[in-house]
């Protein structure tokens, strides 16, 4: 056991599988809650367009086209209306019942008629081209989630029938934007729901078997017995927090902003070198987080998790070179003064503080004013007992001893030292009674 906790190899294999364990739960929670939240979605499916998600959006974007045509005020006097509709996923060309056309197709010398634009939509090239039409009440389309036996009572497509209207569509590049983010998204999760609870369970046991070896094997090392620490290690824990809290903030904002560059126009290589970016983003992210939680583990199991505080620090530093006015040699005049000042300026923030906030402070003035009067009463009682002890020894009264409990500070000392001169002059008289 010893040995693995030592072993390098064992480590840096235990770090680097930590992400992507990570990763995998992350992907397979993301695919039981999915389909969870989206029930009429067959699992396995791993292509966007055959979801019913892709049929909802597709068909909701046509919805929308002819919707906004029916409600054109007739007064167009172009025959082909172009850039009158708006969608960045989908071509759409609509022509009402009076002929007129309406697409989002951009004019040129290839379309710039009604039969070259609707050639257009049917036999794009160099893509995989997708496309659903409806005319003379029948529809065309590649799509088997568009078909007329999947859609027949939609109140979209209803609505779309009753409009009198010619429709040609197709997807403009499953390779581009939002289409490209969908097909990535069901590619990574359509196979992996069946079992994806399986995956999480072990993936998450296998995580806490890594972070536990973890924890372990910190600060152990072959050839050092016991605990080392490194450099890193002797840096105050304070600025240890700080400094990496502000490379988590620079990494993770370099994060998001990559993440927003994403777009409904972005090509596939664009997205895809985002997604490769924001990964090695996360392993920095990653690799900071473990050096943060090494070396607060590693201190944590060295003893040294206070020590290395800048707080210890300072209350040490202070402690050593700062007068204790309690228990130091020096003036009492001096100790006095600094007392008296120290009960001043507390009673001035009180006051001043029972005048704004009243009640509250008050009750801690009158309790401060009680804590001074008890002390002042302590004080002349010690006192008392040191001037009777004097007084004992003057009148020969040598053998009794002054007790030292409920003395404190120079009183205590000053009894301790009466009570030595007591019993040396005890000493001095038996030796004279005895010569």
């Amino acid at each position: 056991m010893e040995k693995i906790l030592k072993s390098k190899i064992a480590k840096m294999i235990v770090y680097a599988i930590i992400p992507f364990i990570v990763i995998n739960i992350f992907i397979n929670t993301f695919a039981i809650l999915y389909y969870a939240d989206n029930e009429d979605e067959t699992p396995g499916i791993t292509e966007y367009v055959k979801t019913n998600e892709f049929k909802e959006n597709y068909l909701t974007a046509i919805f929308s086209a002819v919707n906004r045509v029916s409600n054109t005020n007739n007064n167009e006097t172009n025959e082909i209306n172009y850039n009158n509709l708006k969608n960045s996923q989908i071509y759409i060309l609509i022509i009402d019942k009076d002929g007129k056309a309406y697409t989002n197709i951009e004019k040129t010398t290839k379309t710039d008629s009604l039969e070259e634009l609707e050639q257009y939509i049917r036999n794009r090239p160099n893509v995989k081209n997708y496309i659903w039409i409806y005319e003379n009440n029948e529809i065309l389309t590649n799509i088997p989630k568009l078909e007329y036996e999947e859609i027949a009572y939609e109140s979209k497509f209803e609505y779309i029938q009753n409009q009198d209207v010619k429709v040609y569509t197709s997807v403009k590049d499953l390779n581009t934007g939002e289409m490209y983010i969908y097909n990535l998204m069901y590619k990574t999760i359509g196979n992996k729901v069946q079992f994806a609870p399986f995956n999480v369970i072990i993936s998450t046991l296998l995580f806490i078997a890594c972070i536990v070896y973890i924890i372990l094997s910190i600060g152990h090392k072959n050839g050092y017995e016991g605990i080392y620490t490194n450099k890193i290690d002797k840096i105050s824990l304070e600025i240890i927090i700080i400094v990496f809290s502000i490379l988590l903030l620079i990494e993770s904002t370099i994060g998001i902003y990559l993440l927003k560059w994403i777009n409904i126009q972005s090509t596939k290589e664009v997205v895809d070198s985002i997604i490769m970016y924001d990964f090695f983003v996360g392993v920095i992210i990653y690799t900071t987080l473990a050096i943060l939680g090494v070396t607060i583990i590693r201190r944590w199991k060295a003893k040294v998790f206070l020590k290395n505080t800048l707080i210890y620090k300072i209350t040490k530093y202070i402690k050593t070179n700062t007068i204790d006015m309690w228990t130091m040699d020096i003036n009492s005049n001096v100790k006095l003064t600094i007392k008296y000042i120290g009960f001043i300026v507390i009673q001035m923030i009180l006051l001043i503080m029972s005048y704004i906030k009243q009640f509250f402070f008050f009750i801690l003035l009158i309790l401060w004013w009680y804590y001074i009067l008890r002390e002042i009463l302590q004080k002349n009682n010690e006192f008392g007992k040191i001037r009777n002890k004097i007084n004992q020894m003057y009148n020969g009264e040598v053998d009794k001893k002054l007790d030292e409990e409920g003395l404190t500070n120079e009183f205590k000392q000053i009894a301790v030292e009466l009570n030595d001169i007591s019993g040396r002059i005890i000493k001095c008289n038996r030796r004279s009674n005895e010569k």
